[in-house]
């Protein structure tokens, strides 16, 4: 009978709905979504409050941005679960009871696509990042690319940051600013897209200033779009991000506390599996197993209603 208020950022946050619903659901909970704004996520919690939310999950927002109403759910006794964010989960102290995805996992993720990368260039990618660094989590993935290239190509590689924002990625304008990056450095051959919704529209515009053919696009964390474009031969590899997945152990964190149950994988938890998408063959078949966008390891539903006895 408990009430999770699932605060849905206005990015990517609608691909975490599935999961929150299909495991809710599993444990006869309700389930309140509720649009926020990445930056302004205030009004978000008070309506949690007001609906009497026994759990609230949030995705990559600092908690820096909602510090006072933190301190209001500390004080309700209501735990706050996230994911992709930096800070750590330290329970009673600071109100946050899990962290997956969290700094170290993003570094890694850019470690991935960036030693990707400079294996797939032969060892002479010149690389331009597309990132929203205003994002703490996305700066973990600059940092873990940028130790990529120091370690395993510090001579013959380049990396370079392109850093736009999330209005400008609202309203397209971040894909001018990749034409521009491309044409005042005929150098550069890969463009890394920092999450995916960056990715959308890239190839048209690209291929509309006749830059398509001269860089390959990665990216880390597909889509359905990202993929389509791989099957198309438009973009050449990206990493998975099992945003379902995520979103059940959020849940199962909840369950756990929920019972008075010690969550003790919660560490381990925050290292989220994934793997990297290669060209049209593989990208063809997660279209046709998970709708272009990997929900996680199989049968992992099953795996959790077994968990949890229901």
């Amino acid at each position: 009978g408990k009430t999770v208020a699932w605060l849905a950022c206005d990015v990517t946050c609608a691909a975490f709905n599935p999961g929150f619903e299909a495991a809710t659901e599993a444990l006869g909970w309700n389930l309140e979504i509720i649009g926020i704004g990445s930056f302004g996520p205030a009004e978000g919690f008070q309506q949690a409050f007001d609906l009497g939310a026994d759990y609230i999950a949030i995705t990559g927002t600092p908690p820096a941005l909602y510090q006072d109403q933190l301190d209001q759910a500390m004080e309700a006794g209501i735990p706050v679960m996230s994911c992709y964010e930096t800070t750590d989960a330290l329970k009673e102290e600071n109100g946050i009871w899990t962290q997956c995805g969290d700094g170290p996992n993003v570094e890694r993720a850019g470690q991935i696509i960036s030693n990707k990368i400079i294996a797939d260039s032969g060892g002479t990618a010149n690389t331009l990042m597309v990132n929203i660094p205003d994002f703490p989590a996305l700066v973990a993935e600059r940092e873990g690319s940028e130790a990529a290239y120091a370690e395993n190509c510090p001579d013959a590689c380049t990396f370079t940051e392109l850093a736009v924002t999330l209005e400008q990625l609202g309203t397209g304008d971040h894909l001018g600013a990749i034409v521009s990056a491309l044409q005042e450095d005929e150098s550069i051959d890969y463009v890394h897209f920092a999450f995916d919704v960056l990715g959308i529209g890239a190839a048209d515009v690209l291929d509309e200033a006749g830059l398509l053919d001269r860089v390959t696009l990665v990216g880390v964390d597909n889509d359905t779009f990202s993929t389509q474009e791989m099957v198309d031969g438009r973009h050449a590899f990206w990493t998975t991000n099992p945003v379902v997945y995520a979103a059940w152990l959020m849940v199962d964190a909840m369950a756990r506390h929920s019972v008075g149950q010690e969550n003790t994988e919660e560490v381990d938890n925050r290292v989220l599996p994934t793997y990297i998408v290669e060209g049209p063959e593989q990208a063809q078949e997660l279209l046709d197993t998970d709708g272009g966008d990997w929900t996680g390891p199989d049968g992992q539903e099953d795996q959790f209603k077994a968990l949890w006895g229901v």
